[in-house]
This record gives C-alpha cells, sequence and structure tokens, in this order.
C-alpha cells in the first residue's frame, strides 16, 4: 500500500551523551575478544573481507565476491554458491543474509536477485527484482 502521507519525525537529544566524557581501556575491549585466525590455502584465499554472519557455530564470511564457511575454529567447511553466468550462478555478491530457517540468501546487485540456499550450501531457489 502506498502513501503520500509524510513520514512521522523523530527528534533525539543527545547532548546528555555528547557531553559526557566516556572512557574504555584496552583491557575491556580484549577482555571480551577472541582471535580465531582462518584457515588459508592454495583452495581458500581471502583479500578482502565485507561481511561476517555467525550462525549455528559457523562463520559465514562473504569475501572477494565470494562466501565462504568457517567452523569456531577457523577450519575451512565449504564455499557456498558459483560465480559465472549460468544458470543458479550470481554476478557479484553484495550483501548475505540467513534467514530464521538456516537459508543463505545473497544479493546479486549486478541482475537485482536473490540466491536462496539450503542450510547445507546447495542452490535451490532465485527471485527477480523486477
Amino acid at each position: 500500500m502506498e502513501t503520500d502521507a509524510p513520514a512521522e519525525l523523530i527528534k533525539l537529544d543527545l547532548t546528555d551523551v555528547l557531553n559526557k566524557e566516556t572512557k574504555i581501556t584496552v583491557d575491556e575491549i580484549a577482555s571480551n575478544s577472541q582471535i580465531i585466525p582462518l584457515e588459508t590455502n592454495e583452495h581458500i584465499l581471502i583479500k578482502q573481507i565485507n561481511k561476517i554472519l555467525l550462525e549455528h557455530d559457523q562463520f559465514f564470511i562473504l569475501h572477494d565476491n565470494l562466501c565462504s564457511v568457517f567452523n569456531l575454529n577457523g577450519q575451512f567447511i565449504r564455499r557456498i554458491g558459483t560465480n559465472g553466468q549460468g544458470p543458479g550462478e550470481y554476478t557479484q555478491i553484495t550483501d548475505l543474509f540467513i534467514d530464521d530457517k538456516g537459508q543463505i540468501i545473497f544479493f546479486d546487485s549486478a541482475s537485482h536477485q536473490l540466491f536462496f540456499h539450503q542450510s547445507d550450501g546447495s542452490f535451490y531457489s532465485l527471485f527477480q527484482n523486477s
């Protein structure tokens, strides 16, 4: 349903927040952090990470126009999807989502399509925005 009514304007007064000085020590940050080195080899090299999702004890990492899955120890599990021009193949992944059913969804900005994959990574559906 489309409406021409103007959106309600919400005003937030952040004066008190901005005027207070808050200090966070490195110890506070580091005590809640864990470094997990990701496996790399001739089949999995990462140049630039665009997004990381943690779902079902796995890291889904969108990088270099690819989506790779790692376990909590950083070991490579599998790659999801295929880059190309064929059926079920994407051109340019610009975002990654995982829904409440565990479906892995890619947004391809070049084709304006959504690619749906099963939780095991297998492709099963495509949505074309027209």
